[in-house]
């Protein structure tokens, strides 16, 4: 027996003959033929798509007025009420988690490989001390990843299955890192893009990072918070039409590389969900100023082999190139 989903205060139920609502507080399952659950379903997915859409509607019409008041996040330190509200109900799947389910759908199409190194970051970490600027791992991180796309195409390249197998290279890194924030009492899951980071001062990559982090996500993120107000249809339809077919729209939405940790809070991230052909994730900084970091690649595109060589270039960039910029930020200081 077919039960959908209530609207307002109503559940559209099947039963013999025309269709009708039966209020909540009788819900009655009644027997129903063929003909009747096919009016019902298109009665519920009439419902479904106006619910999704009006919302998504507002919000892009919000995003869109200059002078109007966007979507309001300051962080909150209020408890959510809403859990206790839903105890024992069924409830749709929250905007803040649509993303994520989307993220988490595509990425088990892509045969990601993790290979770790212990990078031994003592000249890092001092020169970063001495800095008269923060400079946080993630910018460090980030620009060195850029450097090293420069040296090594491959972290350029994007594997397509459809409409047959080949490769698209592009022509510059751009960089996706994740960021968690807090927006209406919920946690959302971002992904802030950084285009040719290889081009990038370790100061402008902090301050792009620093908007992620402080600005209201209704500015930073708009686009993905139209995406995750479509109804699921057409969000998973963006989603595969920039998975498959767009080219060098696929690496400007979606990035060349993605970075991911919780090194902050004290835990690590073996292998960090993506779609991108490379994934890097690092650990916490260790007493001795090592740190465990992770590259997870797309086996399709290259092998082990050179993806060694990827981590151990990665730590001569930090000796070398990475230090000797955070010197002179602390000479200029």
């Amino acid at each position: 027996m077919l039960h959908f989903a209530p609207a307002g205060n109503w559940l559209f139920l099947p039963r013999r003959g025309n269709s009708c609502r039966i209020p909540a507080e009788n819900q009655g399952l009644r027997k129903c033929g063929p003909a009747c659950y096919a009016q019902h379903l298109l009665h519920s997915v009439f419902f479904i798509a106006m619910a999704a859409a009006v919302p998504a509607a507002r919000l892009t019409a919000a995003l869109q007025q200059p002078s109007a008041v966007r979507i309001a996040c300051p962080p909150t330190t209020e408890k959510n009420s809403m859990p206790d509200q839903q105890d024992g109900r069924r409830f749709q799947i929250p905007r803040s988690r649509r993303l994520t389910w989307d993220l988490l759908w595509f990425h088990r199409r892509i045969p990601l490989c993790p290979h770790e190194r212990q990078l031994q970051l003592q000249a890092v970490a001092a020169a970063r001390a001495d800095c008269s600027v923060r400079i946080s791992w993630a910018a460090i991180f980030m620009r060195t990843t850029g450097l090293l796309s420069a040296e090594f195409p491959e972290l350029r390249q994007i594997w397509y299955r459809w409409p047959w197998a080949h490769l698209y290279q592009h022509p510059h890194s751009v960089g996706i890192l994740t960021v968690q924030r807090e927006m209406n009492g919920e946690a959302w899951l971002f992904w802030g893009r950084i285009v040719s980071p290889e081009s990038l001062q370790l100061t402008e990559i902090q301050q792009r990072i620093d908007q992620f982090r402080e600005r209201p996500p209704g500015e930073v993120f708009s686009r993905m918070l139209q995406l995750a107000a479509l109804p699921f249809p057409l969000r998973r339809l963006v989603w595969w039409w920039n998975l498959n077919l767009a080219t060098s729209g696929r690496a400007r939405r979606l990035g060349t590389f993605f970075l991911s940790t919780l090194a902050g809070q004290g835990a690590e991230i073996p292998l960090p969900p993506s779609v991108q052909t490379a994934c890097l994730s690092w650990g916490p900084l260790r007493a001795d100023q090592t740190c465990r970091f992770t590259l997870a690649y797309d086996h399709r595109v290259f092998d082990g082999m050179l993806a060694s060589r990827m981590l151990a270039r990665i730590q001569e960039l930090l000796d070398q190139q990475i230090a000797a910029e955070l010197q002179q930020l602390s000479c200029s200081g």
